[in-house]
C-alpha cells in the first residue's frame, strides 16, 4: 500500500478562500500531497472550480453558476467568502477554471467532486481530464450514485469514489451482497471510499471497516479531518488519506513513519 495522501480540502480552506488558486498553492506549500475541489458548469460551458451552486456565500453575488458565463464569474471576488475576514477582499481571487488548476499543479493528485446531476458537467469534466493527460492522477467524486454510474457507463478510464448508496452497502450488507452490488467498482480494480468518520449515527472509522474496504480493493479517505489526535488514530487504523482544511496541522504525521 502506498503512503497515505494528505488532501487540501478545497485547498487550504481554513487559511485562504476555498477553491481559489491561492488556496491550492497554500495547501501544497503547507504539506498537502493532493488536492480536493468542487466543480460546476457555467452557462457558456466552462468547468469552473466552485462549491456552491450560486455566489452568495463566497462572492456576495446572488447569481447561479449555471446561469452566468465565465466572463461574469471571473469578476467575482472570493475574498468576501472567507469567514468574514476582509484581508483577502480585493486581491483578485476569482473562481479558477478546472483546466487551469489541472495544468497549474501538474503531477498532483486531484479529487474532483461533481456538484450537479447535469450530464454536460460530467462529460466536460471527463473530456478535460482526458485531454490534459490527467487520468492517472484524478478521481471523480459525487454524492449522487447515478452520477458515478454514468461515469462508469461513459467508458472513461477515470477513477471514481463511491456514492452514498455504495457506502451504505459496503458498510451494512453481507459480503456476498457487497460484491454483487459493487461489482462494477470492484472490476475496475477498486476505487476510493471517501467518507466522514460517522454518518447518521453509524461509525465508518473502525479498523474492521477499513480492512473490509481494503479486502475489496478500495482505498479509504476521511473528511473533514482537522484534529491531529483524530488524524493520528485514523492513520493508525489504516486510512489511506485524510482531507483537511488545515494541511499544515496534519503534515507532520505524513512526514515520518506512522509508528514514530
Amino acid at each position: 500500500m502506498s503512503r497515505p495522501l494528505l488532501y487540501g480540502h478545497r485547498g487550504a480552506a481554513g487559511v485562504a478562500p476555498e477553491n481559489s488558486y491561492v488556496s491550492f498553492a497554500t495547501a501544497l506549500a503547507d504539506g498537502a500531497s493532493a488536492l480536493e475541489l468542487d466543480v460546476h458548469r457555467t452557462r457558456d460551458g466552462e468547468v469552473v472550480v466552485f462549491h456552491d451552486d450560486d455566489g452568495r456565500r463566497m462572492a456576495h453575488v446572488a447569481a447561479r453558476i449555471a446561469e452566468v458565463d465565465f466572463k461574469e464569474l471571473a469578476g467575482w471576488d472570493l475574498g468576501h467568502g472567507f469567514a468574514g475576514d476582509t484581508a483577502f477582499v480585493g486581491r483578485g481571487l476569482t473562481p479558477p477554471l478546472l483546466r487551469d488548476v489541472i495544468r497549474g499543479f501538474r503531477g498532483v493528485p486531484i479529487n474532483i467532486d461533481l456538484k450537479s446531476h447535469d450530464p454536460r458537467l460530467r462529460e466536460a469534466t471527463i473530456a478535460l481530464i482526458t485531454q490534459e493527460d490527467a487520468v492517472e492522477r484524478v478521481v471523480i467524486a459525487s454524492f449522487h450514485d447515478d452520477v458515478i454510474d454514468a461515469v462508469h457507463d461513459s467508458g472513461s478510464a477515470v477513477r471514481t469514489s463511491l456514492g452514498k448508496r455504495g457506502v451504505q452497502v459496503l458498510r451494512l450488507a453481507p459480503m456476498f451482497i457487497v460484491k454483487r452490488a459493487l461489482r462494477r467498482h470492484i472490476e475496475r480494480g477498486g476505487t476510493r471510499v471517501q467518507i466522514p468518520p460517522q454518518a447518521s449515527g453509524i461509525r465508518l472509522d473502525s479498523a474492521a471497516f477499513i480492512a473490509r474496504c481494503h479486502a475489496l480493493g478500495f482505498a479509504v479517505d476521511y473528511w473533514v479531518i482537522n484534529d491531529v489526535t483524530q488524524a493520528r488514530e485514523l492513520l493508525a487504523r489504516g486510512a489511506d488519506g485524510l482531507i483537511s482544511d488545515h494541511p499544515a496541522r496534519l503534515a507532520p504525521l505524513f512526514a515520518k513513519p506512522l509508528a514514530g
